[in-house]
């Protein structure tokens, strides 16, 4: 399975979701995307395949944003996604759309968020693990 992360900022209301959650709001925080991406068994993508994945999956505003390495550092790291045994509507969407532009070996592919949070976690959450 290839794994593809794309950096991405805390939004204000993501922010109000990881209160609500437990987490404190006042921590430094970043985020990122990650992508799983699932061919046929001993299928190896193309350049041009996988060029034309990275195009589809960066932002256009920052391409640079999307690597094979975690943005993410030496932080604490809670990723939020669908277990990988569900295909969600995203990941249906996106298979279908990589099919029609020329990656039919393409099997599955999901995201799912990152945050790495610099200062830790609360205690409280840490110990609801």
């Amino acid at each position: 399975m290839l794994s593809l992360y794309r950096r991405d900022k805390v939004t204000s209301s993501e922010r109000a979701k990881l209160s609500r959650a437990g987490v404190k709001t006042n921590l430094r925080s970043n985020a990122e995307w990650v992508y799983y991406v699932e061919f046929d068994d001993g299928y190896t993508p193309t350049d041009e395949q996988i060029v034309m994945l990275q195009y589809a999956l960066a932002e256009t505003f920052d391409p640079d944003g999307l690597c094979y390495k975690s943005f993410l550092g030496s932080e604490t790291i809670i990723e939020i996604g669908p277990q990988l045994s569900f295909e969600t509507t995203w990941g249906s969407t996106a298979r279908g759309l990589f099919h029609a532009i020329g990656i039919p070996q393409l099997r599955r592919i999901e995201r799912a968020r990152r945050y790495g949070f610099v200062d830790g976690l609360s205690a409280e959450l840490e110990t609801a693990e």
